[in-house]
């Protein structure tokens, strides 16, 4: 047994490694002959060494041909690039860095000065790019220090801000003047000079207002030595513009939809296999876009428009009928979809999302919006109309479906006490804010760690005050905690913004029976398209069997006495229907397919089908009977048959016929014995190629003759 296992072990590894090159090979034609590992070797050493061949590098603006001068100015590179350098480096920058480790706990042993720079790869290479970004962010901010520097116009209590960056793509904020210029272009040269690092000249560029006139943008030009660009521009994939939203902004992120689905349409795939492209690969395309800026509805609903026509599929170049909107489609399985979500209703849970890190988070970004739009009045309630930013704006849209989601757990009351919902009956003004105490907060209104009933008393109803009272304060230094209400453990995440936001729709049992994880999408979909009457006759007369295995797996297990209904009056398809019917001894009646169902459901059991499945129970539910089907056993049975002799002075014929591939090579053959059982004759003989029945009918008649 152990040399068995070990041969067995044997011929998998090998079949793992054979299957290993054969995709490393990216052959898509092979001999059967071929099948040996040292082929593959072969074919993928073959390829390596046709990418290395290099006739010709650049150096210089100067292309060099011929292995010598390639050799040497390889040679050139690599000292030049990991060889000492004789620059002079600034160590005050070091300064810059904040210190996380003390003098007093630096044991310091020794310094050594490296000579060569860290390979490509190498784990600590991240490391020190982060170090040499933060030197960058850190010389940057320092100009703020220079009273020369004229940076961007900001609220006197806002953070400072003149650039922004994420790994090597940044943005500075800066004004026109020369001096300012100077300063930006010295701290990059300083950058450049110590850290080893160069700027791209020819992808840097400068963007201005509409309104800077030809000189002052003559004067930026020179002393950047930048192209001028326009906007809107694209920067980490969101398009970046100046004034009101317009399509054309949003159109790339369709467009790149557009040509992964082309790049599908060779290919032969399910209705299964799409939707899962859609739910998986095609939605989550335009998931940062949406997160980080709100597209316009038509360009939303053009990338539905694709995922629809993908779905739905093309004939002869032309879109197939969509018998179901989209819209419809995109619902959870329980209320009549298939599972598929609508871009609208992910863009407003982001949207809830941003709200929530608004009211919630503190940040640079919320530093920057409430320094600059929020310094004299509180973001509830404000107007739509009246906010200049359109992020604000976006949020302003969602904040009254998603505010009263939130909830703030008194501490040290430093919540809003008449615009934060901290006692759970939302904004206290809609009972009326006493003039000039907008900005009062929750801590005025607590002495002692317990309410001022007599203070309430004099803003709010009496009601309100014994509501008050009931909630809870936890006697701590920290701040306020804000709850989502809608989890249970208090924490804001996308699919309960989802769930509270979009429109919702009447579950029923039918649509959560008919999609079950063990059942071929292909099956469901067909069946949802009959409860939705969403068919057409010949497709229903093309997927009879389809129908007839419905019968099987759904009727028989889930749905008690059976009454079939014909979703097409068509006489054919009534025959169809009838010739099925009967065989299992399901009356047929006219009506409501989906009101049948649930008919099913509740009759009893009473049917042909129920002896063809003795072994479940009555009133089993269909997707319970996948679960029984999975852990079915093969059973074994011995049955005797017994040879029963003909009468006296009669023989009997016992013939076979078989075909090898119906049709194939055939043959059969027969025993001829007498009344007592002795052998009077035997036969056999080739058929050539033909049938079963045939073969059987040769072997019969050549018995008889």
């Amino acid at each position: 047994m152990d040399l068995n296992k070990a041969k067995a072990e044997l011929v998998l590894h090998h079949k793992i490694i054979d299957s290993f090159w054969r995709q490393k090979a990216n052959l898509k034609w092979h001999l059967e002959g071929d099948d040996n590992s040292h082929y593959f070797h072969t074919i993928v050493k073959g390829r390596r060494r046709r990418r290395l061949n290099i006739h010709s590098i650049k150096v210089d603006d100067q292309w060099m041909e011929g292995d010598e001068n390639i050799a040497i100015a390889a040679v050139q590179f690599y000292e030049k690039l990991f060889g000492k350098d004789d620059r002079d480096i600034d160590m005050n920058m070091i300064n810059l860095l904040p210190r996380l480790i003390r003098e007093e706990d630096n044991d310091m042993h020794g310094f050594f000065k490296s000579e060569r720079g860290v390979k490509q790869g190498d784990p600590i290479s991240p490391s020190l790019f982060i170090i040499a970004a933060e030197v960058l962010s850190m010389l940057l901010n320092n100009l703020f220090d220079k009273p020369e520097f004229n940076g961007f116009s900001m609220q006197p209590n806002g953070p400072k801000i003149n650039h922004i960056s994420y790994a090597d793509d940044i943005i500075i904020f800066c004004s026109g003047k020369t001096a300012t210029l100077k300063l930006i272009m010295a701290t990059l040269t300083q950058y450049e000079l110590n850290s080893g690092q160069l700027i791209n000249k020819e992808k840097s560029c400068f963007l201005v207002a509409d309104d800077i006139s030809t000189k002052r943008k003559n004067i930026i030009l020179r002393n950047l030595n930048f192209q001028e660009k326009q906007f809107p521009i694209t920067y980490l994939g969101c398009p970046l513009f100046f004034g009101r939203k317009k399509i054309q902004y949003f159109t790339e992120a369709a467009t790149k939809i557009i040509q992964k689905v082309d790049s599908w349409q060779g290919k032969m795939l399910s209705i299964g296999g799409k939707i899962v492209l859609i739910k998986h690969v095609l939605s989550a395309m335009p998931i940062h876009l949406l997160s980080i800026c709100q597209p316009p509805k038509n360009i939303l609903q053009q990338i539905e428009k694709v995922f629809a026509n993908f779905f739905w599929g093309t004939h002869e170049g032309k879109h197939k009928y969509h018998w179901a909107s989209w819209e419809k489609m995109c619902l959870p399985t329980s209320e009549g979809g298939i599972g598929v979500r609508s871009m609208i209703d992910i863009t407003d849970t982001f949207s809830a999302k941003m709200w929530w890190q608004f009211r919630t988070k503190k940040s640079l970004w919320t530093d920057y919006l409430k320094a600059k739009y929020c310094k004299r009045v509180r973001p509830l309630p404000w107007k739509i109309q009246l906010c200049p930013f359109s992020c604000l704006r976006r949020m302003m849209k969602i904040r009254h479906r998603v505010d009263h989601f939130i909830l703030w757990q008194v501490n040290s009351g430093n919540t809003n006490f008449w615009w934060d919902n901290w006692s759970g009956l939302g904004s206290l003004a809609q009972f009326g804010i006493p003039s000039k105490s907008i900005k009062t907060m929750v801590s005025s209104y607590i002495d002692n760690n317990r309410w001022n009933t007599s203070k309430l008393s004099l803003v709010l109803p009496i009601e309100v005050v014994h509501h008050i009272q009931e909630v809870k304060i936890n006697p701590s230094s920290a701040f306020d905690q804000p709850i989502w209400t809608v989890t249970a453990s208090g924490r804001f995440d996308c699919n309960s913004a989802w769930n509270k936001l979009r429109t919702l729709h009447i579950s029923s049992i039918i649509n959560m029976m008919i999609w079950h994880k063990k059942c071929p999408f292909k099956v469901s979909f067909f069946l949802w398209r009959i409860l939705k009457n969403k068919t057409s006759l010949m497709l229903i007369l093309e997927d009879w069997v389809l129908i007839y295995r419905l019968f099987v797996h759904v009727a028989s297990t889930m749905l008690g006495k059976m009454k079939i209904t014909c979703s097409s009056r068509a006489l054919i398809a009534r025959m169809v229907w009838d010739y099925f019917c009967k065989m299992m001894g399901i009356p047929m009646v006219q009506g409501n397919m989906r009101w049948m169902l649930i008919s099913w459901c509740m009759a009893k059991k009473h049917n042909n089908l129920e002896k063809m499945f003795p072994q479940i129970p009555p009133y089993m539910k269909w997707y319970h009977f996948f679960e029984l089907i999975e852990k079915a056993r093969n059973s074994f049975s011995i049955i005797q048959v017994k040879w029963n002799p003909p009468n006296n002075g009669w023989v009997k014929i016992n013939s076979d016929g078989c075909s090898k591939g119906n049709p194939g090579l055939s043959g059969g053959g027969g025993v001829i014995r007498d009344h007592l059982g002795n052998l009077v004759m035997a036969y056999a003989m080739n058929l050539n190629i033909q049938t079963n029945n045939y073969a059987e009918a040769i072997a019969m008649k050549s018995g008889i003759d």
